[in-house]
């Protein structure tokens, strides 16, 4: 049986954790500010930029004719500028099934320094016409970039307009894996579906697709620039989303597999994090004033970086916003060992009481271990199918609402349900276990619960915080349920 003094006891170190890390907690940079206005961009010739794209280049799919005439079309703009260095990335893909090549190009204005600023836009759209997504962002993106025409800037700007950024931000990918000067970098900013009717926050995206942030100063400078500019707040998802973020790491957008690549970024939206849908990516859809607003915000956040003389101030490697304050990712992962010690503890010291031998304990540890075979054995099943293309495995980030099983899919998953069933048909996850191993079978299942947190503490430890918080649960109810057989396979289970 679980001696509960002994967790109670040890669990005291999750409040010394806490006050630990109340006394990290450091305040968060300021915003970057910009001493030129944004009055440059010209948000009418930019609204004609667009519908001229849009008549031109409507419904650019990946790889497409019109994914191309448009990126042909780009490059012709980007070579007009003057002092202009214009550069092109090609590589291959497939979408919808079908093998396509796609190409990145890239406008290149120097600046007095060697360091660098990205502006990025993809071009094309999987759904829908584009007209208030990538052509407007397009659009945005030309706009600036003539802007700068004839003009000195502090730092190099570039400017990059992505292809394949709506099938898993291939053309970003891409464009930081083969930039040759990609250390000489500051910062990367997104612009992504800038012309949605009924704007919604949050407007600026910092989400990585990894267990890292961007840079501090670059979101505070990003949502004090969008702020101003709409006059609304840019969003505050609250400390519990970006704990849910650093734990499953799935930001959406360009700016996702930027940050987890090491480059400071992040992505500016008039419709949130989630891809417009195809109904409100129209021209008739396409709001002129939020054009301008979020075209006039890219420029001024690019000023604003221009400006900066050095690197932006990054802030912790990771955090979280508490009551205005940043609370750093070493922090939470002392939180998590903190939480994950008591029970690792009061399980372990439970088996060696209720265990009359070294073999007895270890016939526990391994009849519970058994209960997980079926799962994973399902899991290995839909991993084995997804390399195989049985069930899709899209490039992340993408669209959840784009991708479907299909039928291969669907069959795939009921093959992984089958072997879910045949393991646990020849195991019997749920069948009490064995008179010499039930006195500790209960604890044995608590303690490998530990075991395998910590384990996972090495490889996300915000995920961890979370799992360590369940087990507290487990703690107690392993206590009640270890003399009886019934209840403790339903424990394990």
């Amino acid at each position: 049986m679980i001696d509960l003094r002994i967790w109670r006891t040890a669990l005291l170190a999750a409040p010394v954790a806490l006050i630990v890390a109340m006394f990290s907690l450091q305040q968060p940079p300021e915003p970057v500010e910009s001493a030129v206005s944004p009055d440059s961009f010209d948000s009418e010739a930019a609204g004609t930029l667009l519908r001229d794209m849009n008549q031109q280049f409507a419904d650019p799919r990946p790889g497409s004719e019109a994914d191309e005439a448009m990126a042909q079309f780009v490059q012709d703009r980007f070579e007009a500028i003057p002092s202009a260095e214009v550069a092109e990335q090609s590589f291959d893909a497939s979408f919808e099934g079908e093998d396509v090549g796609l190409r990145n190009l890239l406008l290149t204005l120097p600046g007095r320094s060697e360091r660098q600023v990205a502006l990025i836009a993809h071009r094309d759209v999987a759904d829908g016409s584009g007209a208030a997504t990538s052509i407007a962002s397009t659009a945005i993106l030309l706009q600036i970039a003539e802007s700068f025409s004839g003009t000195s800037q502090g730092k190099s700007l570039v400017f990059v307009s992505t292809d394949g950024g709506s099938i898993g931000a291939l053309g970003a990918r891409r464009f930081f894996s083969d930039y040759s000067e990609r250390t000489l970098l500051d910062a990367a900013i997104v612009i992504s579906q800038p012309a949605a009717p009924e704007p919604e926050a949050p407007f600026v995206i910092p989400w990585s697709t990894g267990d890292e942030s961007t840079s501090a100063a670059l979101a505070e400078t990003a949502n004090a620039t969008l702020s101003n500019e709409t006059g609304e707040p840019a969003g505050d998802p609250g400390p519990l989303t970006e704990l849910m973020r650093l734990a499953i790491p799935t930001g959406l957008g360009e700016q996702g597999p930027l940050i987890a690549s090491g480059l400071d970024a992040v992505r500016l939206s008039s419709s949130g994090e989630l891809p417009l849908p195809p109904e409100r990516d129209t021209t008739e859809q396409v709001d002129g004033q939020t054009l301008g607003d979020f075209g006039r915000a890219a420029l001024s956040l690019v000023l604003a970086l221009d400006s900066a003389p050095s690197p932006v101030e990054h802030g912790p490697d990771a955090y979280i916003g508490v009551a205005g304050n940043l609370l750093p990712g070493w922090a939470l992962a002392m939180l998590a060992l903190a939480m994950l010690a008591p029970v690792g503890l009061a399980s372990f010291v439970a088996v060696a009481d209720a265990a009359r031998s070294p073999l007895q304990a270890g016939r526990a540890v391994g009849w519970v271990a058994l209960r997980a075979v079926p799962f994973g054995l399902a899991v290995l099943t839909v991993y084995a199918l997804a390399f195989t293309g049985v069930i899709p495995s899209p490039e992340f980030p993408f669209d959840p609402a784009a991708e479907g099983l299909g039928t291969k899919g669907t069959i795939g998953v009921l093959l992984a349900l089958a072997v879910l069933g045949a393991g646990a048909f020849l195991l019997r996850p749920l069948l009490p276990p064995p008179p010499s191993v039930v006195a500790c079978a209960a604890a044995a299942a608590l303690g490998l619960a530990a075991v395998c947190g910590m384990a996972l503490w090495f490889v996300n430890p915000y995920l961890c915080l979370l799992v360590a918080v369940g087990l507290q649960a487990w703690v107690p109810a392993a206590a009640g349920a270890a003399p009886g057989r019934l209840a403790t396979a339903g424990l394990v289970a």
